[in-house]
């Protein structure tokens, strides 16, 4: 009698310790899959972030640009006398 109890505390015992084995592993896979998502999340806003500021920077240095020009030029003295 002693050894079908003992056989089912050792199958109860193996089957617990593959169960907590395996929590793990699924944990440690769904934490690593989230962080994958969220590091390749970050980066794409980073990508992002870099083309808006290279595009903002490009817009404010064409809209500070001289948009007119002025030149002057001497006309030549008319140096006529009339009398």
């Amino acid at each position: 009698m002693n050894t079908p109890k003992l056989l089912i505390a050792g199958l109860v015992t193996l089957s617990i310790s593959n169960a907590a084995n395996a929590a793990p592993t699924n944990i440690e896979e769904i934490v690593s899959r989230f962080v994958s998502a969220a590091i390749s999340a970050t980066t794409e806003e980073i990508k992002n972030e870099i083309s808006e500021n290279i595009l903002n920077s490009a817009h404010s240095l064409e809209s500070s640009a001289k948009l007119t020009s002025v030149k002057v030029t001497e006309l030549p003295k008319n140096e006529s006398k009339e009398d």
